[in-house]
């Protein structure tokens, strides 16, 4: 895909299977790009400066290959932090739709994110032997009963 437009999970290396959520993400971002750049809206940074840092950013990782999506992460965290203080576009529809798009995807990281840690939690325990003395079944009879 298009750096620019590539979901910041992706860019960051935390999953590498591609999702329609990514796809979703990536369409945000379209929107959002050519929304700043060419509607108006209330942000007082330069245009050019913010587009660089939300869409261009990148380092490289230990192994050398660039990284980036911070920037746009910090767009559903903490909108603030990358486009200032109560940012709107001036378009109300588009405003509204931002909103919404911004806690989607959100929810989608945070999706991503908790679902990311219970696998780690659960690669780092020791297999559970209860079922040898307690089959699944006979649980579920007693936890229905």
């Amino acid at each position: 895909g298009t750096w620019q437009f590539m979901s910041s999970h992706l860019l960051l290396g935390t999953h590498t299977i591609h999702t329609i959520q990514d796809d979703m993400e990536s369409f945000v971002y379209v929107v959002l790009y050519h929304g700043l750049r060419y509607l108006e809206h209330n942000s007082t940074w330069n245009v050019p400066d913010i587009l660089n840092y939300i869409f261009d950013y990148e380092r490289p990782d230990k192994d050398g290959m660039p990284r980036g999506g911070h920037h746009k992460a910090n767009l559903f965290t903490d909108p603030y932090i990358t486009l200032g203080y109560a940012f709107k576009f001036y378009s109300g529809p588009l405003n509204h739709w931002w909103k919404q798009m911004r806690l989607a995807v959100h929810e989608w990281h945070h999706h991503v994110d908790v679902e990311q840690l219970a696998k780690v939690e659960m690669d780092d325990t020791e297999p559970d032997h209860e079922d040898e003395e307690f089959g699944s079944s006979e649980l579920l009879q007693t936890s229905l009963s």
